[in-house]
């Protein structure tokens, strides 16, 4: 295995592992009735974006014999790396701003006020 290769089989690795990790605090936290928008923003995330690295890793890269563009892309080098912290950043980023939403915003308060008007 090349260097180059190593190397962002690490980030495709690194990405996956933290979507995952708070994905997993995501559901965990839906399972104890905590409820934030983003806590389903989350999974959905991994799914779409957090899965594909893993594909990467264990299955290769896809083929796109008819898009010269896209076999282009999969196979920068750079173009991954930027892929995968873009993804780990975003992840970190989602999460923060949850933590701060919940200090400000807490569901179960407005829910119960929403339900004393009516």
């Amino acid at each position: 295995m090349e260097t180059q290769e190593f190397i962002v089989n690490a980030f495709n690795l690194a990405a996956f592992l933290v979507t995952g990790y708070f994905t997993i605090i995501s559901l965990s936290k839906i399972a104890n009735q905590q409820y934030q928008s983003l806590y389903l923003v989350i999974p959905l995330f991994f799914v779409f974006f957090g899965i594909s690295p893993f594909l990467d890793i264990f299955f290769g890269l896809p083929a796109y014999p008819t898009r010269a563009g896209f076999r282009l892309a999969s196979q920068d080098i750079t173009t991954a790396i930027i892929y995968d912290v873009y993804i780990i950043l975003v992840c970190l980023y989602w999460w923060l701003i949850s933590k701060s939403q919940g200090r400000r915003f807490r569901f179960n308060q407005t829910l119960s006020a929403l339900k004393r008007k009516f």
